[in-house]
């Protein structure tokens, strides 16, 4: 995808974004879970990243956290969003 946005291939990166690459990536990778993530920010399909970073926090992939969209923060069990929280370190 990389390759066809600096060739400027639109098309063809309109034609692999509509395979729903996002959907489709296995998550048993962080290293390519993350290339995919940039590959898709370079082709400006914010969607995607989205639904890619959704999928890999409900996998338990929390380093990929802090690129959600604002108001993501997981699901609960019962499948509802989670409630954001904010880190504080501990007092000394």
């Amino acid at each position: 995808m990389e390759a066809l946005c600096a060739a400027g291939a639109d098309d063809a990166v309109r034609t692999l974004l509509a395979r729903d690459p996002a959907g489709h990536a296995r998550l048993d990778n962080p290293e390519a879970v993350a290339e995919l993530v940039e590959a898709l920010r370079a082709a400006g399909a914010d969607d995607a990243v989205g639904a890619l970073v959704a999928r890999a926090a409900n996998e338990g992939m929390s380093d990929f956290a802090h690129l959600a969209p604002s108001g993501l923060f997981g699901r609960e069990p019962d499948g509802v969003p989670s409630q954001s929280w904010k880190w504080q370190e501990p007092a000394s």
